[in-house]
């Protein structure tokens, strides 16, 4: 048997990966984020389930991996809950069923999945081509990603934070 056969390929799921390694591997350069087809291309199954009393959840059995979310939330609460329980799963692999009530703990873990999240929906490089496009009209910007306006005012901050 040749050496390199008997070295481990890495399983996906214990690697590390931020936002724009996410949006590299799923080829998405443009707005909005597909963010339904990345978790496709992860591996993970998003279903919509009828009035849970939840926002969101997500289950690790073996290497099979689900998202779900309520079927009666707009698009945008969807789009928002799949990348956040996708920066759990990506940052704390989940193994059990892990379900998020609302969105408003502010542990380190939530924290880090929200701004995975911001930097998903709404990432830099993306932000700054349609700042040139359309200007600093938030609404045309959060159209523009299919997101909500609190979330876009997030990561304007963050940008202008960096320059």
């Amino acid at each position: 048997m040749p050496p390199e056969a008997t070295v481990p390929i890495p399983r996906i799921w214990k690697l590390r990966f931020e936002p724009h390694d996410v949006l590299l591997y799923c080829k998405q350069t443009e707005p909005p984020v597909d963010i339904r087809y990345i978790a496709h291309k992860l591996g993970i199954d998003v279903r919509e389930i009828e009035d849970p009393g939840w926002a969101a959840a997500a289950k690790r059995v073996d290497v099979r991996r689900v998202i779900w979310v309520p079927k009666t939330a707009v698009e945008l609460r969807k789009r928002f809950a799949i990348a956040h329980m996708l920066g759990h799963m990506i940052h704390r692999p989940v193994k059990e069923v892990f379900v998020e009530k609302d969105f408003q703990d502010k542990t380190k873990d939530e924290q880090k999945a929200n701004q995975f999240t911001s930097e998903l929906l709404v990432p830099k490089a993306m932000l700054v081509t349609q700042l040139v496009r359309v200007g600093p009209k938030r609404a045309l910007l959060a159209d523009a990603f299919q997101v909500s306006e609190t979330l876009l005012e997030t990561r304007l901050e963050a940008f202008q934070a960096c320059l």
